[in-house]
């Protein structure tokens, strides 16, 4: 200690080493000197190696990305670090209410009863299993995994216009199809399966007005080979259909 206050970080670098000094002669002093004792201590000291270089430290002063590193790998080497980390998890940020799906497009994609939608249908024709075989089958998975879902996405009503109630019924539903015997390794009737849905759903739209003459005609031509539509042709359709999605709540956002 007879470099001066500069030297070794002030008068601040001085009180870091008479601390641990003073906390070392007590911890001999009391007999409470182990080898934990010993690497905590050691730690701790090291730790403060930033007051000692000329870098006093207050106690609101924020840690730089080389203490850090110093820290991480000083306590790796003598008390090791958990693979879960040191510190715990931050708070994810708070999930917004559920949207209510409106519109008949609803329907289609899903229904309260499990037994009208067009992927209930499709799903029953793939598997050859009966419609009210299937509503009960998805019922029963929905239930087993209803309260972890739920603790996670907190639905408000028990119907498929709640978004999160939505999402844990399309869950059980394709829980459902990928265990059935049709789909459960068969990746062609799966991939036959989804299309079809899709085909359905859009023929719907266009059945039922859901969309524009115009789009109509676009994607009505644009499904035969030598239609000449070409891709770029039905973009106007395509966001139209986006547009009746974000309109009825079914998605909050998108972007081509």
């Amino acid at each position: 200690l007879s470099h001066s206050n500069q030297d070794v970080g002030g008068s601040e670098g001085l009180g870091v080493l008479d601390e641990r000094a003073e906390y070392f002669n007590e911890m001999l002093s009391s007999g409470k000197d182990s080898f934990q004792n010993r690497r905590s201590f050691l730690l701790s000291s090291s730790l403060g190696t930033s007051s000692l270089v000329g870098v006093p430290l207050s106690a609101s002063a924020a840690k730089g990305a080389a203490e850090y590193d110093l820290e991480y790998y000083l306590r790796d080497i003598i008390m090791g670090n958990r693979p879960e980390g040191n510190l715990p998890a931050s708070n994810g940020p708070p999930l917004p209410p559920p949207r209510a799906l409106q519109g008949a497009l609803l329907s289609l994609l899903l229904d309260d009863e499990l037994q009208n939608c067009i992927t209930i249908q499709e799903l029953s024709r793939i598997t050859k299993i009966p419609i009210a075989t299937l509503s009960e089958q998805i019922r029963s998975f929905r239930s087993k995994v209803q309260p972890a879902f739920g603790s996670r996405y907190p639905w408000k009503e028990e119907v498929v216009s709640d978004e999160y109630y939505f999402d844990l019924t399309c869950y059980s539903l394709w829980k459902i199809a990928s265990v059935s015997p049709e789909l459960a390794e068969n990746y062609a009737k799966r991939e036959e399966f989804v299309r079809n849905i899709g085909r359905q759903i859009l023929n719907a739209i266009m059945e039922r007005g859901m969309i524009s003459k115009e789009s109509t005609a676009t994607l009505s031509k644009g499904g035969h080979k030598h239609s000449g539509i070409t891709v770029t042709e039905t973009i106007p359709a395509v966001v139209e259909i986006l547009d009746l999605f974000q309109s009825t709540k079914h998605c909050s956002a998108y972007r081509l």
